[in-house]
């Protein structure tokens, strides 16, 4: 049985930063890290918030009665349909 290596809250932001004028602690985060990333910040006792990000695959549909924009599918992305992450505080 071998442990996760996890990373420090410092690699995280470094690797995967964010800009100064965006609300979010690190962005484009490969969903493939999620589990090592939330592992890092409960260590630290730091409560996140993850937001899925990527390209839905499949149509959406109507959502109170209008179709929704590609921005708007991208920015609700389910986690099935993620490619990436984002962490907020």
């Amino acid at each position: 049985m071998t442990k996760a290596v996890t990373l420090s809250i410092a690699d995280i932001k470094s690797m995967f930063p964010s800009p100064v004028y965006e609300q979010s602690i690190a962005k484009g985060i490969p969903i493939a890290m999620l589990e090592q990333v939330r592992g890092s910040f409960k260590e630290a006792g730091i409560q996140i918030r993850v937001k899925y990000r990527g390209p839905r695959t499949k149509q959406v549909g109507f959502i109170l009665g209008r179709y929704r924009t590609k921005t708007n599918a991208r920015q609700t992305c389910l986690k099935g349909f993620a490619t990436h992450f984002s962490i907020y505080l």
